[in-house]
């Protein structure tokens, strides 16, 4: 099971660079760079860390591929 992240296109929508979203949302900036280039899932914590910081939804974020 693929999961799939819009974090990037919201990140830019906003206006953030990385380094802004990881000091944030208390991470490394690689762990952002890892997010959005699906190199690397994330911890729940993270991603509701991630979904408060844009005061959004975990699953506007992220979601299950469709196979």
């Amino acid at each position: 099971m693929a999961v799939e992240n819009n974090l990037k296109k919201i990140r830019k929508s906003h206006k953030d660079t990385q380094k802004d979203l990881a000091i944030a949302v208390g991470v490394d900036t690689k762990t952002i760079k890892n997010i959005e280039n699906n190199g690397g899932g994330c911890s729940l914590e993270v991603a509701i860390r991630l979904s408060e910081h844009y005061n959004i939804y975990v699953n506007n974020i992220f979601s299950v591929a469709k196979s």
